[in-house]
């Protein structure tokens, strides 16, 4: 029976796509409107072949936007080289080491051909706690409970082949060097690494007599024997490429889960068989051997822990705990036979074809590649490619190139102007349409300097339109050229009403978000800032840095930052991933660690003709060599109060790319200025002294001002300290105080460091001392942090920040230089137990006294403050 593909009559077109749907549709449209005067809904009436028409042109439109995503997105060979506003599925689906199992697929991936194996095992630590004394203690004694510590890992390795013997120590002792690494550059938040060694092995002997077929290669055989049986007692675990994951059904949340890999894909199914045998057992070694080519059968087979003087008729042998089967070159004593003949192998040549055969099998994980889903490739088209409907009109019309001057009478070419002008505003539609269409890339795109979100696309072929222009343009001398560059400057002008195109573009933001399951909180957001409301449009730049940030922060959203980077300790955004996204979500200008208490307000005096002192502002990037100042202010003022108001304001107007305007200079060079656009006329608050000469350049510089203003100027930040990196690693060493609320009868009640995160924010400025925001800012932390870690929020004073940044960031120091470390810890946590939340200020009021109830009491949310009794 034929199985042949066949078109379905019954599918229908879409009704945009449907002539005769839309001409009927209007048809009913006009009969419903118009039909007290219009009664003649004929084929051959003017009105129904201007409805026809109309028709045709929605069905072309409909057209062009029914082409595939991929052409649509296609970009234009002759324009600029923009990348395509999408993720790919490596991008977006990986994720840093969550599981145990994704630490063993990266060590496993970055150590091909070093490490065969590698397990990541939970572990513990035991510390007592003083119920009498409320106290920690390293030392058990009579009234100490014990408690452990968790968030803890071991790993295991097993080395491979290539790494064995003695003679190979100082290398194994450099890839466990590196593991380490690998582990802190990836490490969890709130987990932190307790050991790491080598794997213990239990040598085994096989003995066994072998026959061969009457052609076999005796070396060849014996090296595959031992190959095979090292495989099998220590399996490397299969590495995947992208096409057979596909083949085997596998959807790509499935093939994509788990950190980035540079070989393949390695599936869970995979690690979880790998897990440590307890048995060895000969009917499974001989099932193997058989396997091999050239073997026959295996008459007799003995087995025995190596290292045993005489063979054993053992058929099974039992693995202890974390302890892996090795078989070893001199411990397979394999004798070969052909027929009743001995044959005894050549060592040497064995060795040699052993050595090939694991070479091979580690170039056979090397030659595996990074792979990903590839953004399909489409065909561009130049969709905004438009003729006028007019030109489809018969030239009786008086329209389009044909009819246009057919009839010289002036009362003719009248109303032919008129039905052109009538026609003109269809025309106008469907074309900007189109303009939309082409545009659909920035659109998309998360580029923070991207503003607009609605594009026209001014119709240019028609016949006499600089006559229809004219009184458009305003003025009577201008050339037909200068007219249509008018209408195109108006077009332009009309679509680009700010509040309007600014909802807009954070509408079509909030869609790509939610692609991604992320939200933004805008109505919170945009009522509180450093500096005053925040504006929808700088809510907007956010909401772009946020998407362009997207795999990063998806990716590492549960990571802490590397504790061992000594070169990227301060002033870095060597961060944990959960910071990086509570900021960013929260709208600080810049997540990385730095300091907030000692931000330094560059002010100078000038002196004019008048011999008056006044005072300016410059931002200087004191960090950089060269003290270059970035931005200038362009007023002066009377003192430094109001000059440093000033300055703040500008800073604020400049972390958001929005308020910069890029302007020419008389020899067409381009420069930099902030603006305040909620004055009248527009403001010019700040400038970059510098000049480019082209708008790329400007561009990119108009960015790193705005970066930098956010790493040096921004008072809003946050530190993320994890308990579990104080625990005690020496005698001596600091103990964090005991809980508070702990329960001499729960020994869990004691642990101050695990699953324990302390999040310390800097409680001066506009919004981070508003009651309110601080809920949001901690709703927010309970929302983002790992379920399973417990968050202590502080709101500190600039005074206490201080002390408290200059305690962490020595502990940070010393950690990755894993030196020093009681003598730096013992101030850190001085600092962290004096600091406490501040609240603002309230009074309380006596009955008689009629009190300023707009700043209650509340308890544990106020300072309290004293009645000025002056008033």
């Amino acid at each position: 029976m034929s199985n042949a593909t066949a078109i379905d009559k019954s599918l229908s077109p879409p009704t945009a796509l449907d002539y005769e749907q839309l001409r009927a549709e209007g048809m009913r449209y006009l009969e419903k409107t118009i039909s007290a005067v219009w009664t003649d809904f004929n084929a051959h009436d003017p009105g129904i072949t201007l409805l026809e028409l109309l028709c045709f042109g929605i069905t072309d439109i409909a057209y062009r936007t029914s082409f595939e995503d991929k052409d649509l997105f296609a970009p234009n060979p002759q324009g600029p080289s923009d990348e395509a506003p999408f993720f790919t599925a490596r991008e977006v689906l990986t994720c840093g080491p969550v599981t145990a199992n994704d630490y063993r697929r990266l060590i496993l991936d970055r150590f091909v051909g070093k490490i065969r194996n590698a397990w990541v095992e939970p572990v513990s630590q035991t510390l007592y706690a003083d119920t009498a004394k409320r106290i920690l203690s390293q030392k058990q004694n009579a009234d100490t409970i014990a408690f452990p510590i968790r968030g803890l890992h071991r790993i295991r390795l097993q080395f491979d082949n290539a790494l064995a013997g003695d003679d190979k120590k100082s290398e194994r002792d450099a890839v466990t060097a590196e593991v380490e690494r690998l582990y802190h550059q990836h490490r969890n938040l709130g987990e932190d690494l307790a050991s790491i060694s080598s794997t213990d092995t239990t040598p085994i002997r096989v003995c066994a007599d072998i026959k061969l077929a009457p052609d076999a290669d005796i070396e060849l055989v014996h090296a595959t024997l031992v190959h095979a049986l090292q495989a099998f007692l220590n399996p490397r675990i299969p590495r995947y490429r992208l096409n057979e994951l596909v083949e085997k059904g596998l959807a790509s949340e499935e093939i994509f889960n788990g950190p980035a890999l540079q070989h393949g894909f390695i599936l869970e199914d995979d690690l979880e068989r790998s897990t440590s045998v307890s048995k060895v057992r000969a009917s499974d070694l001989i099932a193997v051997m058989l396997r091999v080519p050239g073997v026959i059968a295996i008459p007799k087979l003995l087995l025995n822990y190596a290292g045993l003087s005489e063979d054993s008729n053992e058929w099974e042998l039992a693995i202890p705990e974390n302890r892996e089967p090795v078989l070893q070159f001199e411990e397979a004593r394999l004798r070969f036979y052909k027929d009743l003949i001995p044959f005894r192998p050549n060592k040497e040549r064995s060795l040699n074809l052993l050595a090939k055969l694991d070479q091979a099998d580690a170039d056979a994980i090397s030659s595996l590649q990074a792979e990903d889903f590839e953004i399909p490739a489409g065909q561009w088209r130049d969709l905004s490619e438009f003729t006028t409907l007019q030109e489809s009109l018969p030239a009786t019309y008086g329209v389009g190139s044909r009819g246009t001057g057919r009839d010289p009478a002036p009362q003719s070419i009248a109303r032919a102007r008129q039905l052109k002008a009538y026609l003109l505003v269809f025309d106008q539609i469907l074309s900007n349409t189109l303009g939309q269409l082409t545009h659909l890339q920035e659109l998309f795109s998360h580029n923070r300097t991207v503003r607009q979100s609605l594009f026209s696309n001014p119709v240019s072929d028609l016949p006499d339109l600089e006559r229809l222009l004219q009184p458009t343009a305003g003025q009577s001398d201008l050339s037909a050229q200068e007219i249509k560059d008018a209408y195109t400057a108006i077009m332009q002008g009309s679509l680009q009403e700010e509040a309007f195109e600014t909802s807009q573009r954070s509408k079509l933001l909030d869609h790509l978000l939610a692609r991604f399951g992320e939200a933004f909180s805008d109505h919170v957001l945009m009522r509180y800032s450093a500096v005053g409301p925040q504006s929808l449009q700088e809510v907007l730049t956010g909401k772009a840095q946020f998407l362009s940030e997207l795999p990063r922060i998806a990716s590492r959203r549960g990571a802490g930052h590397d504790i061992r980077n000594a070169d990227e300790v301060w002033d870095t955004a060597n961060v944990s991933g959960f910071k990086q996204r509570l900021e960013r979500i929260l709208g600080f200008p810049s997540f990385k660690r730095r300091s907030l208490s000692d931000v330094t307000f560059d002010l100078y005096e000038e002196k004019d003709d008048d011999d008056k002192s006044e005072i300016r502002f410059r931002i200087v990037d004191r960090k950089a060599k060269s003290k270059k100042t970035i931005l200038s202010g362009t007023t002066k003022y009377k003192d430094k109060t109001e000059a440093t108001v000033a300055m703040k304001k500008a800073i604020h107007l400049g972390l958001n790319p929005a308020n910069y305007e890029m302007r020419l200079t008389k020899d067409d060079r381009f420069y930099l200025v902030i603006v305040d656009r909620d004055v009248e006329p527009v403001d010019v608050v700040a400038m970059r002294k510098q000049y480019f000469k082209t708008e790329a350049e400007a561009l990119e510089a108009q960015l790193s001002i705005a970066d930098l203003l956010a790493d040096r100027y921004s008072e809003e930040g946050s530190f993320v300290v994890e308990h579990i990196l104080f625990r005690p690693q020496a005698p001596n060493w600091p103990l964090l105080p005991a809980p508070c609320e702990a329960i001499p009868t729960r020994p869990h009640s004691w642990d101050p460091y695990s699953h324990q995160v302390h999040i310390v924010l800097p409680g001066w400025g506009a919004r981070l001392s508003e009651p309110d925001f601080r809920n949001f800012v901690e709703q927010t932390i309970r929302r983002e942090l790992p379920a399973h870690l417990v968050a202590r929020v502080c709101f500190v004073g600039r005074q206490e920040m201080g002390a408290f940044e200059n305690a962490y960031r020595g502990w940070l120091t010393a950690l990755a230089k894993n030196e020093n470390l009681p003598a730096r810890l013992g101030p850190l946590l001085k600092s962290i137990d004096a600091l406490f939340t501040i609240y603002p200020e309230g009074t309380l009021h006596d009955c008689v006294e009629d009190g300023d109830e707009t700043n209650p009491v509340i308890l544990n949310r106020t300072h309290l403050g004293s009645i000025d009794t002056e008033q």
